[in-house]
């Protein structure tokens, strides 16, 4: 167990949470089919799932830093308000401890031997399996990032597209339509206008008007 799979079984807690069964069941088919794993429960289902999406994020560099230590992980949480009261009850000691063993081994010391009785109670028999990173997360990762990349640059191409016919048709209308128009129908606006303006200005010959 490498350090980052030690973290993540220390510092683990049970929750409460609503989670759709058909995406349960189709990360259960995923962990069976693509990565040959079988899940024994519901918990190490979600506890992998949800490791794999951290590391899929941090692969690529879009995990904000900030949280890296137990401590940290409790401290945000508690100033966020997302603990659950049972999650406290229960977890409350398994915290503790994680927390005590990330402190001993900071300062050089072993927990098995410095922290005996917390470790042996993290460590038992009846521990849920810890996430072991078999997903291939970098190229999952990629593979993910590079098709968002492709649907902002598709989108953005196709509005490029609509701007410039709403431009086109505007012109082609002669209407301004909130867009800037050509030079080309704006002269003939002008030209228009001074029309008008001379239209109305110029003399009246009372003779010339026509009579009922």
């Amino acid at each position: 167990m490498n350090e980052k799979e030690m973290k993540r079984h220390e510092s683990s807690v049970g929750v409460m949470s609503r989670v759709s069964i058909v995406d349960l069941a189709k990360l259960d088919r995923y962990w069976m089919t693509m990565e040959s794993t079988h899940m024994r429960s519901m918990s190490m289902l979600v506890g992998w799932s949800v490791a794999a999406l951290v590391d899929v994020i941090e692969a690529n560099g879009k995990m904000p830093e900030g949280i890296e230590t137990v401590a940290q992980a409790h401290k945000y949480l508690q100033a966020r308000g997302l603990y659950q009261e049972t999650t406290l009850k229960n977890g409350r000691s398994r915290i503790g401890a994680a927390i005590q063993m990330e402190t001993l081994r900071a300062e050089g010391h072993d927990p098995v031997y410095d922290a005996a009785l917390q470790h042996k109670n993290i460590y038992n028999r009846h521990s849920a399996e810890t996430f072991s990173g078999k997903v291939d997360v970098g190229n999952a990762g990629l593979k993910y990032g590079n098709e968002i990349d492709e649907a902002l640059n598709k989108a953005k191409e196709e509005k490029e597209k609509e701007t410039e016919h709403s431009k086109n048709k505007a012109i082609e209308n002669g209407t301004k339509s909130g867009i800037i128009v050509g030079d080309e129908w704006l002269e003939n606006r002008k030209k228009k206008e001074r029309e008008i303006i001379e239209k109305e200005n110029c003399e009246v010959k009372i003779d010339e008007l026509p009579t009922v």
